[in-house]
């Protein structure tokens, strides 16, 4: 089985699939659901944030002659 590459969360057992194939996330929803529990519970502690902001489309380099820059002007 290939791991699709649109999915958020996989759930892989490294010891027995080192290369990350198969994804038992469908299998094994109560290890997942558990993960992510302990996920939050970490995150709650965490000083740095686990999630980002979403992307800018005004940073997209393609919009800016390919470079990557300031493109705010005061």
């Amino acid at each position: 089985m290939k791991t699709p590459l649109d999915k958020n969360i996989y759930l892989f057992n490294v010891a027995e699939d080192p290369e990350e194939r198969n994804d038992l996330t469908d299998s094994h929803p109560n290890v997942v659901n558990f993960m992510l529990k302990r996920l939050a519970q970490w995150q709650k502690g965490s000083a740095v944030p686990v999630f980002y902001p979403q992307d800018d489309e005004n940073c997209n380099p393609a919009l800016h002659g390919g470079i990557w820059g300031l493109w705010v002007t005061s």
